[in-house]
C-alpha cells in the first residue's frame, strides 16, 4: 500500500510550495472553499491512491465519498507518523528526502476531517534521529501553520516529539 502511494507521488515533478497545500482541482467531497492556483500533484496522487484501494468505491466521484469512513475513527485518537528523520540533509541535498513533505500530511488531514467532521483528536508525531532539532523540523515542514489552519476549521491537532532521549550537539 505505502509503496504504491510513494510510486504515485514520485510521478509528481515537484511538491507544491503553495501553503496550505490545498488541491488545485475541485473535488466533490472536498469540504473547504480554498483551492490552490498552483499544481498540487501530491493531493491528486493520495486521493487516487485511496480510490485505487477501493475505499468507499460506490461513492467515488460524488460529494459523499468518504474513503476513511469505513474505519472507526469518529471520536478517536488518531496518530499520523510522518517520516521526520533530520532537520537537515547530511549531504546538503533536498530536505524532502529526510522529512515528509507537508502536502502529503495535508491530504490525509482533509480525509480525516471528512470522516470525522472534526470529532477526533489527531496527533502528528515522530521520533527523528537523536541529534535532530525537532523545532527546525517543524519550521521546515510548516506543521505548526498547518495545525493552525485545521484548528480554525474545527479539527483538533497536536504535535509531539516521540523521542525518549535527545542529543544536543555543541562545539
Amino acid at each position: 500500500m505505502i509503496n504504491n502511494l510513494l510510486s504515485s507521488i514520485e510521478l509528481c515533478s515537484e511538491y507544491t510550495s503553495d501553503f496550505p497545500f490545498s488541491p488545485c482541482e475541485k473535488y466533490p467531497e472536498y469540504p473547504f472553499d480554498d483551492y490552490s492556483r498552483k499544481p498540487n500533484c501530491v493531493y491528486k496522487a493520495v486521493r487516487n491512491h485511496f480510490r485505487n484501494l477501493g475505499l468507499d468505491k460506490e461513492n467515488f466521484g460524488n460529494a459523499n465519498w468518504n474513503p476513511l469512513g469505513e474505519f472507526d475513527i469518529v471520536g478517536k485518537k488518531i496518530v499520523i507518523k510522518p517520516n521526520w528523520v533530520m532537520h537537515e540533509h547530511p549531504l546538503n541535498k533536498n530536505i524532502w528526502s529526510v522529512i515528509t513533505h507537508p502536502s502529503i500530511i495535508r491530504v490525509v488531514l482533509d480525509y480525516i476531517f471528512i470522516a470525522t467532521k472534526g470529532n477526533c483528536q489527531v496527533t502528528i508525531g515522530d521520533a527523528p534521529l537523536q541529534s535532530a532539532d525537532f523545532d527546525k523540523i517543524l519550521k521546515l515542514s510548516k506543521i505548526n501553520e498547518l495545525i493552525l489552519y485545521f484548528n480554525e476549521k474545527g479539527l483538533n491537532i497536536t504535535v509531539e516529539d516521540f523521542r525518549l532521549e535527545k542529543a544536543i550537539r555543541d562545539k
